[in-house]
């Protein structure tokens, strides 16, 4: 794009941008369509007259301030003039900036199929006979130009076992003991894990709630476990089987 006294920058990217500003002390969000990304620009601009186009009202009031309104007249910017320029008053700018053209340059068909997630070529030439994502724009054929590997891979099935495992007949016959991570918020009583038990034949599930994992305090839900168990069921616990897992 050509700028003031014959300068120029690349425009690579165009989306929204999202900022918070404070209009009699509320807080407001704002969102921009259409902002053109130039990362070589110092700083950022906007137009007024894509504002006017948008309905977008700008009304410069005595002194250094200006308002920007919307077509129903409700103040959603202020601006403060500094030296030539007016700055628009923001409180701070959200991160999450969506990026709907991420490249002005024509790339292959096969490039397309990774960036939109692999999705098959049916659905890129629809997209794109139909012209409903901007800047998709390819060169080349309307194809891939041979197999995709990572596709091929993802669609492998896993061959069956050979190796038979015995399975569980009565109850208690083996249990599966497995103590979930520690948990990033505690609860409300305090507690960061949990020890999960099940039965092997009937798939019932026992979970008791830890606030360490130390031994002493496994052991004594897996002694009370024991004990509840055999006494409910009438069987004795044969086999216990851990994940032996790091947590």
């Amino acid at each position: 794009m050509l700028a003031g006294k014959d300068s120029t920058f690349d425009i690579i990217g165009k989306g929204k941008v999202e900022f918070e500003t404070s209009v009699d002390g509320k807080t407001r969000r704002v969102s921009i369509d259409g902002v053109l990304h130039t990362p070589n620009l110092r700083s950022n601009l906007i137009s007024i007259s894509q504002l006017g186009t948008k309905g977008i009202d700008v009304f410069f009031k005595g002194g250094n301030k200006a308002l920007v309104l919307t077509s129903k007249g409700e103040i959603i910017i202020t601006i403060t003039k500094f030296g030539q320029l007016y700055a628009v008053d923001i409180n701070r700018v959200l991160t999450n900036i969506f990026v709907t053209q991420s490249k002005q340059q024509a790339v292959s068909f096969d490039i397309w199929h990774k960036r939109l997630g692999h999705t098959s070529t049916e659905l890129i030439c629809n997209m794109i006979s139909g012209k409903l994502v901007d800047g998709l724009t390819t060169k080349g054929k309307l194809s891939m130009n041979s197999l995709c590997e990572d596709c091929i891979f993802g669609k492998h099935t896993t061959h069956p076992f050979n190796k038979t495992s015995s399975q569980e007949t009565e109850l208690l016959k083996r249990i599966y003991i497995n103590i979930w991570r520690p948990s990033q918020v505690q609860s409300a009583g305090d507690y960061t894990y949990f020890i999960l038990i099940i039965d092997g034949f009937s798939s019932y599930k026992t979970v008791a709630f830890l606030k360490t994992k130390s031994a002493d305090v496994t052991l004594n839900i897996l002694k009370a476990y024991h004990i509840e168990a055999e006494q409910q069921t009438g069987k004795k616990l044969k086999r216990i089987r851990l994940n032996i897992g790091r947590e």
